[in-house]
């Protein structure tokens, strides 16, 4: 039996309504050597069974269905059946350009890169908004190649964050599903996910685990995973725990990154991650309704007062800048004004 060039793990949780979408984009992949995992994640809304009409249609579906347990563990399920020779990971909310994985394919065989990233379209509404406006967010503009620890460790902070002057608050992004993946490499070194109800962004946490033994690494200019943000996606939904799981993931992030040597020079990007989090974490509180205490808490935590005395606040973005300068001082009214009138302007 023929080797895949690529095994695409999907994992599906109650996705019913857009897992067509999702599916249609991958059967018209230009590269046709893929193996499909479905893995259906204990849905209750029927998705399952659509995933065994597309195995019944296609001989290169293999669904696996199993207990909830969370993204994580569905992915590292398929995991244990892929044979590819690189892996991929989709979310089955999301959608892929039909060039994606045969763009990647070939860079990491042109490149023998054990890892290549890209970029991505983010389709739908901030967290001010809802619509069908795309943003395409290119992490690289050229192809550019990372070899060696010096190599790793300039991959490993742009995953982890960004410096103040740049515009995104990770530099090369942090999620698996943009990137392919030598699987060799995930076997060999016993590579799995932590459970995303343990740590909130597993994906950061698997990409800083297989970066550690990596030789070769590809980024390449383009964007062609389209992530969309609809209302019900975890990057949107409120969670009042939600500042102390991203505390604990920084926390965790630091802890590999000293593992790696990187512990003071990791500093600033954790920092600038830090504030990005305090921001998400006031943006959300105030969208939901909560009181001007519960704001007010969130700002007087001591590693966000740290976070924003390390940060040259204005070096930032002009919006990041002028947000996390009125958080810096703890002016909460002008923070309430800049949500408001924000989520007006996105109205109109």
């Amino acid at each position: 039996m023929e080797i895949p060039a690529v095994s695409l793990i999907i994992a599906v949780y109650n996705v019913k309504e857009y897992l067509e979408r999702c599916m249609n984009s991958l059967l018209n992949q230009t590269l046709k050597n893929i193996e499909f995992i479905l893995v259906d994640d204990g849905s209750a809304d029927g998705s399952g069974t659509l995933c065994d009409g597309y195995a019944k249609a296609d001989s290169r579906i293999t669904v696996i269905h199993k207990k909830n347990a969370g993204l994580g563990m569905a992915r590292n399920t398929g995991l244990q059946h892929a044979r590819g020779k690189y892996v991929g990971f989709i979310d089955s909310d999301d959608y892929v350009l039909p060039e994606m994985f045969e763009t990647l394919y070939r860079a990491a065989e042109e490149e023998q890169a054990d890892l290549v990233l890209s970029g991505a379209r983010i389709v739908g509404g901030s967290y001010f908004e809802e619509s069908e406006k795309t943003e395409e967010k290119y992490c690289f503009q050229t192809r550019e190649i990372f070899l060696g620890q010096e190599g790793m460790a300039k991959l490993a902070l742009g995953m982890a964050g960004s410096l103040p002057g740049e515009r995104e608050d990770t530099r090369y992004g942090f999620s698996v599903w943009k990137n392919l993946y030598r699987r060799e490499i995930i076997e060999k070194e016993g590579l799995a996910f932590v459970s995303e109800r343990v740590i909130i962004s597993e994906d950061i946490i698997f990409n800083l685990d297989f970066i550690a033994h990596v030789s070769c690494a590809a980024g390449i200019p383009g964007a062609y995973y389209c992530y969309c943000r609809n209302g019900e996606s975890l990057s949107k939904r409120f969670r009042p725990d939600r500042w102390q799981q991203n505390k604990n993931l920084v926390a965790e992030l630091r802890r590999r990154l000293d593992g790696m040597g990187l512990g003071e020079e990791s500093t600033l990007y954790l920092a600038r991650r830090m504030q990005a989090y305090g921001r998400l974490a006031v943006v959300q509180e105030i969208l939901h309704g909560s009181k001007k205490d519960k704001v007010l808490e969130i700002l007087s935590d001591p590693e966000l007062k740290e976070a924003l005395r390390i940060v040259p606040v204005f070096r930032l973005p002009m919006q990041q800048a002028l947000f996390a300068f009125a958080m810096k001082y703890k002016m909460v009214g002008m923070l309430y004004v800049f949500v408001r009138l924000r989520k007006g302007e996105r109205k109109r």
